[in-house]
């Protein structure tokens, strides 16, 4: 499954707000799966859960963007302490389900 999404993360990635300087910014698998298609994001949360803190699953929508995000060609791939973080997915709020989230962009194209 994260191979069929990559070039839709691609997208998300490149598209990210530029911040100071040239390059794309960092974002989450979380903000990637909110910003892919309507269609893609609901398959994937109804296929593997939103994730996050207290759902009990291992292995959710963030964690198949996650995969997908690191096979994008060039990504740069950092690591965030999510401690205090919330994030937003739809208009549910959640907080990370592991104490390190990775972040993710892509070079100027």
């Amino acid at each position: 499954m994260p191979m069929d999404i990559v070039n839709e993360v691609q997208q998300v990635l490149a598209q990210s707000a530029r911040g100071k300087g040239i390059e794309p910014s960092f974002v989450t698998a979380y903000q990637i799966l909110e910003r892919l298609p309507p269609a893609i994001r609901q398959r994937l949360k109804d296929e593997r859960g939103r994730g996050g803190a207290g759902t009990g699953v291992y292995y959710s929508a963030p964690s198949v963007v996650a995969e997908a995000a690191a096979k994008v060609p060039g990504v740069i791939i950092g690591y965030l302490d999510t401690g205090g973080l919330k994030l937003v997915i739809g208009e549910e709020q959640v907080e990370a389900g592991n104490v390190l989230c990775g972040i993710y962009r892509v070079p100027r194209t």
